[in-house]
Formats: C-alpha cells, sequence, structure tokens
C-alpha cells in the first residue's frame, strides 16, 4: 500500500509539474488578476485522523496568467491556512489520555482550468503542487506537553462549480491534499476581478 501511494503521487506530481512548465513551452500572457476568498471544513484522512479532529480552513487563489494557446488555463497560487480539531485518544501506561491538535499552512503554485459554460453556472479543475507547514501540539497530561513542526512537498486536486447570485460570483470547492498528511477542505467562498 505504501508503494502504490508513491507511485500514485509520483505520477501526479509529474503530470502537475508538467502542466505547470507548460508555459515555458508556449506564451504566457498576463492577464486582469482574479482571486477568491474561501472558507470551510477540513477533514483529516489516515494518520492525521488519528490525532486531529475535524476543523476549519480558510484561504485564498489568485491567477495573475493564461496561456495564448489555451486562455481558459489560469496560472497563479494558492495560500491558505487549516485548523484541526482537538482531539483526544489514548496514550501511554495506565490508561492516560493525550489531546493533540494540528495547523497546515499551504503555499501552493497553483492552476485553474474554467470549463466551457453558456449558462449560469460555471465548472472549474484545479490542481498545485507546493509546499505544506504543519504545526502539532500534544499534551499528555502528567508527562508534559510537546510542540513540533515541519515542512513537506505536496499536491492539491479538485475542482468547483461557481455561479452568480445576488451579483455575486460564488463557488463551492472541495479539494484533496496528498502531502506527508492527507486531507480533505470542502470550501465555499466568492471571486473576484478578472475579465
Amino acid at each position: 500500500m505504501h508503494m502504490l501511494k508513491k507511485i500514485t503521487l509520483g505520477s501526479v506530481a509529474i503530470a502537475i509539474t508538467a502542466m505547470l512548465a507548460a508555459p515555458a513551452q508556449a506564451q504566457l500572457t498576463m492577464q486582469p488578476v482574479s482571486w477568491d476568498a474561501n472558507a470551510g471544513v477540513v477533514l483529516p484522512m489516515g494518520d492525521l485522523g488519528d490525532v486531529t479532529e475535524m476543523g476549519f480552513g480558510v484561504a485564498a487563489d489568485g491567477f495573475l496568467w493564461t496561456l495564448d494557446s489555451m486562455p481558459e488555463l489560469h496560472i497563479g497560487g494558492r495560500l491558505a491556512v487549516n485548523m484541526f480539531g482537538e482531539k483526544e485518544y489514548d496514550w501511554g501506561w495506565g490508561g492516560g489520555k493525550a489531546t493533540s491538535d494540528a495547523t497546515i499552512i499551504e503555499f501552493v503554485p497553483t492552476a485553474r482550468y474554467i470549463f466551457p459554460s453558456s449558462g449560469n453556472m460555471t465548472f472549474f479543475g484545479q490542481a498545485g503542487l507546493g509546499l505544506f507547514h504543519k504545526s502539532v501540539s500534544v499534551d499528555t497530561g502528567g508527562f508534559g506537553s510537546a510542540d513540533d513542526s515541519e515542512t513537506d512537498f505536496g499536491i492539491t486536486l479538485g475542482g468547483g462549480v461557481s455561479m452568480l447570485a445576488g451579483g455575486v460570483n460564488v463557488f463551492a470547492m472541495p479539494l484533496l491534499h496528498l502531502t506527508g498528511d492527507n486531507y480533505v477542505t470542502l470550501s465555499v467562498g466568492a471571486l473576484f476581478g478578472g475579465k
């Protein structure tokens, strides 16, 4: 299973790198800046889910460039802060309890592909490859507490749907984050700028 995860992550990383490297072979054009602000729940998976609970995240995605040959592809970056809820679990001898929580900050160069649409709803896909900085706090009661942090390389995959509502372009976006610790974000927000 561990080897399968490495192969999958490697394949996806190669695909994203190729996608983000495409501007080197095509004409990159600066566009009117488009950006969004979003917030939602974060759902820990795997080992992260063993030591944290569902939490809350806030993020912003900004896009500065398109390709002349593919104007639907917007290139920029993502900055996000994800705060996972505290979890209590058995630890140590004699039925001791520990509590822990985590925060992950994302610094992720990102590409968003806007699918052609003629109606009020627009669909998009999104992928990124960047850095995820994790901070963890653990409290073991009478045995004290500890803090640790690390930065991992990882990918973000997902997409969403946007629509005009009361003159504001709102959207919903689920994203899967594959890094040292995997998690899912389910966000809603508003889009600004652009053409």
